[in-house]
């Protein structure tokens, strides 16, 4: 069974490390439309907590994730599980 990564995107929220297709900024209106579009297909998930949105994540499965954490904070949590997962990768290689 593969090992699974999941990573905080703040407020107590998980998401998988390997589903995330991208973080980006709400204050776009692309980024409102694409919002939009997902409120009305059912396919968005609201992780603030009734903050502020501050990054959007996309999955892989066309689920949009509205995040209370900036889009830094959490690009730079998928690093460093990334690069944990790359140290995993080696350990056991060896």
């Amino acid at each position: 069974m593969k090992n699974v990564k999941f990573v905080s995107i703040g407020f107590g929220s998980l998401v998988n490390l390997d589903r995330v297709v991208a973080v980006i900024n709400p204050d776009t209106l692309p980024s409102r439309r694409l919002i939009s579009d997902a409120r009305d297909a059912g396919n968005l998930l609201d992780a603030t907590c009734g903050r502020k949105t501050r990054a959007i994540v996309v999955v892989d499965g066309g689920q949009i994730i509205l995040c209370g954490l900036n889009t830094d904070t959490i690009a730079s949590r998928l690093n460093l599980q990334q690069d944990l997962q790359k140290e995993d990768y080696s350990d056991e290689e060896e």
